[in-house]
């Protein structure tokens, strides 16, 4: 029954990467083909599209050439209001990119937004299963799609997915001398997940003058043309603002440094710290952000001694965008597939980063507590008991001290 059951999953899994498999593994292969089904196709096609309306408002608005008011909801929000509207907090291109689809109703849209999400993630499991061995293939196929991160994106219609082939087809295109196009890969996907333009630092680091260069060009040029279509003084409004605090730091699913300095000093309608100090809240996460910018320029700077420009190093800038970014939603989490496919694709079966990936695949549905009401939520809102909405964030930050002891002792035999 299992093999009947595993012949009639094969077309869904890329090429034959089930022949030779072990029953677990063909098991879970069964189980992330239901999970893609039911999670993916299903609630990703019939959901709401939440965040998605965001997209689409500015896009209808640059598409109908109604650029300058992309922003009107984002400038007449105030902070601490509630409930927060849905308003467009993405640099200008990402309007001008998403035009088209400004073009057809919500609804077409929506679909449209979907198939190009699905078809984003299969090229990016396609490039990254290039040239690997069958077993190789088959543990990148399991990572993916049984990864709940990535399906939460799908359902509320953010851009991870685009984002992720982004960032996989820039190490290919590179490897093939295109550093031109690797740049525009880097400079799209920096356009849609504002907090990536720390991966110039990361360049920096590696010296990769010609990507770095390119990378520059694409997102001076990017913003250029979109100068034509949301006029400049919009443009630099929107920047005055981003920067300024927009209320909503300690939300109950904000994962990064803030996030958690927030919700532990602060008291707000999302949860009660311990006490009520903004102060405290921005002065801890400055000390926090600065340890971990200090270490992590320090271990690429002096300890790594890797040469690939996208392996483990690059995971690791991953890791430390999620940490020190001011909102880290559950979506952004996705882009944790990058290190996981790094560390569980390449061979290593290490336990803490299986446990690490078995959090985010399998637990955070159970911390993710804006799917609760309120009066669900009142028990865990008083302190201390909304530190357990840290809890992703105190994972994350064990992965990333995991990681960075790794690096550290990288010439270790034993590490």
């Amino acid at each position: 029954m299992m093999a009947l059951a595993m012949r009639r999953a094969r077309p869904f899994l890329p090429l034959s990467i089930l022949d030779g498999a072990s029953w677990p593994l063909q098991l879970l292969a069964l189980l992330a083909v239901f999970e893609y089904a039911s999670k993916g196709l299903f609630l990703g096609f019939f959901t709401n599209g939440f965040d998605f309306a965001s997209f689409y408002n500015a896009a209808a608005l640059a598409a109908h050439g109604e650029g300058a008011r992309v922003y009107d909801t984002f400038f007449s929000y105030v902070p601490g209001s509630s409930p927060v509207p849905m308003f467009f907090l993405y640099p200008a291109p990402v309007a001008v990119l998403l035009a088209p689809l400004g073009l057809f109703s919500f609804q077409a849209a929506f679909v449209l937004f979907q198939l190009l999400s699905h078809a984003c993630l299969w090229g990016a499991l396609a490039l990254w299963s290039r040239g690997r061995a069958d077993e190789e293939r088959l543990t990148g196929f399991l990572i993916v799609f049984l990864f709940f991160p990535l399906y939460y994106s799908l359902q509320v219609g953010q851009a991870e997915p685009l984002v992720l082939l982004a960032l996989i087809a820039a190490p290919a295109l590179l490897q093939k001398n295109h550093a031109s196009t690797a740049g525009l890969c880097l400079a799209v996907a920096v356009c849609l997940k504002l907090f990536l333009l720390f991966l110039l630092v990361y360049l920096v680091l590696r010296r990769s003058w010609r990507l770095l260069a390119w990378t520059g060009f694409w997102l001076i040029a990017l913003f250029w043309v979109s100068g034509f279509v949301v006029p400049w003084e919009i443009q630099a409004a929107y920047w005055g603002r981003v920067g300024s605090s927009l209320g909503f730091e300690a939300f109950t699913d904000n994962q990064s440094i803030t996030g958690f300095a927030y919700r532990a000093f602060t008291i707000t309608r999302f949860a009660a710290g311990l006490i009520d100090s903004a102060w405290t809240a921005r002065a801890l996460t400055a000390v926090l952000t600065a340890a971990i910018l200090s270490a992590y320029a320090w271990l690429l700077a002096f300890k790594s001694k890797e040469t690939a420009l996208f392996g483990r190093d690059f995971g690791f800038t991953i890791m430390t965008i999620l940490l020190i970014a001011p909102i880290v939603d559950t979506h952004h989490h996705a882009l944790l597939l990058l290190p996981f496919l790094g560390l569980l694709g390449s061979g290593a079966r290490r336990p803490a980063p299986l446990a690490f990936y078995a959090f985010f695949a399998g637990w955070q549905p159970l911390v993710a507590y804006k799917f609760l009401s309120s009066e669900r939520l009142s028990f865990w809102s008083a302190a201390p008991g909304s530190v357990v909405y840290s809890l992703p964030f105190f994972v994350m930050t064990a992965f990333w001290l995991h990681t960075a002891r790794t690096i550290a002792r990288a010439e270790d035999p034993k590490a």
